[in-house]
């Protein structure tokens, strides 16, 4: 039996673009307690092609990844409950193959030795260029596992929109 490929009208092609918009984005968690930072961060990311989940703390964080939902965690040190490096252990028993990369205002050497050493995919002192933070981001998917085993994929990291405002500075 052959199918008839009928033209779709321009509604229907925007109902499918809207079904299937965010499906082929990186899955990003912020996790950050300033409230004016994981806002900046996430409105950033999202205009970068990101698709983005926030969390206030380390325990909704947790229950965002039991949800299976990030594919890389940007997570502050110094939080309200359990501060990053009790996330980071979390993620690194349970979420081996989600690279975190470790942000804080309060950076010293022996805190970022600590947290690469401890499994941070890698270490950003705020105030950070926004530009630095997408590229640890494609960085960091570059680097996850191929479906199935075999090492690491060397496709090119998930399909983004052009970069845009990449010269903004994060602070906290």
């Amino acid at each position: 039996m052959e199918q008839s490929a009928l033209p779709r009208s321009v509604h229907e092609d925007e109902m499918l673009r809207a079904i299937n918009a965010g499906l082929d984005e990186a899955r990003v968690l912020v996790v950050e307690d300033d409230e004016a930072m994981r806002a900046f961060l996430e409105e950033s990311l999202r205009e970068e092609g990101y698709a983005v989940t926030t969390a206030s703390n380390t325990l909704s964080a947790i229950v965002t990844l039991l949800g299976g939902q990030a594919d890389v965690l940007i997570v502050d040190w110094k939080m309200p409950d359990l501060d990053g490096f009790a996330l980071l252990s979390a993620v690194r028993r349970c979420f081996t193959d989600v690279p975190v990369i470790f942000v804080t205002a309060f950076a010293r050497p022996d805190v970022e030795k600590r947290a690469l050493d401890e499994g941070a995919f890698s270490f950003l002192p705020k105030p950070f260029r926004l530009s630095v933070l997408v590229a640890e981001l494609e960085r960091a998917l570059g680097s996850r596992p191929v479906p199935g085993g075999g090492g690491r994929d060397r496709r090119p990291p998930y399909p983004r929109g052009p970069i845009g405002r990449a010269g903004r500075a994060a602070t906290e």
